[in-house]
């Protein structure tokens, strides 16, 4: 039979982890990778490299790269 205390340390349990979890998905945005490849993005197409050559070397469609370096110039 389970008795409120360890109902409690349960929650407890649960809010921490998904608390964890929320801090390093925040962390891993600030840090990741996608911020270097924005910065990638950009350093290439401002030596003139093409958007279609650039979004092949770093894997995402034209309309996302243009996007990016719509939003970053």
């Amino acid at each position: 039979m389970c008795n409120i205390s360890s109902l409690y340390l349960n929650r407890g349990i649960d809010i921490g982890i998904n608390k964890g979890i929320d801090i390093g998905i925040n962390k891993g945005k600030a840090e990741g990778a996608f911020e270097v490849t924005v910065k990638m993005i950009i350093k290439l197409f401002k030596k003139g490299m093409s958007v279609a050559d650039i979004a092949d070397a770093v894997e995402l469609s034209v309309s996302e790269t243009e996007k990016i370096i719509k939003e970053n110039t």
